[in-house]
């Protein structure tokens, strides 16, 4: 239910930044994408979270960061922002493969997400 709740926040304002501001939707799609992909993940089965908890945390901290930073700097320096993530395709295979493959109680998915969190930090 909290998941729902987080995601039904994210559409409702990514919608009305959609509507006030012409052309930030390809700002927000990396935002979406993230939101998708661990709502997804966490509905089909929170236990890929719940199992390594910190680790799950530090990995949305460090994706939402590493976009936020992009695109306020392509802001500050009046840039186009590339709304493509590179850091982002680990967590939309993750969200594939545990949708597609139902495969979550996997020792390869933990090792998975603590060598995506750990890529992140350098």
């Amino acid at each position: 239910a909290a998941s729902f709740g987080f995601l039904q926040e994210i559409i409702q304002k990514s919608i009305t930044v959609i509507r006030n501001y012409k052309g930030s939707a390809t700002a927000l799609a990396p935002f979406s994408a993230l939101a998708v992909c661990f709502a997804t993940i966490g509905w089909v089965d929170p236990n890929i979270w719940l199992q390594l908890p910190r680790t799950s945390l530090h990995l949305a901290m460090l994706l939402y960061v590493e976009m936020s930073t992009d695109i306020m700097l392509a802001h500050v320096t009046a840039q186009q922002f590339n709304p493509w993530r590179w850091p982002l395709l680990p967590l939309v295979v993750l969200t594939i493969w545990v949708v597609v493959l139902q495969d979550s109680n996997s020792k390869f998915l933990q090792y998975w997400i603590i060598a995506y969190t750990w890529s992140m930090l350098a």
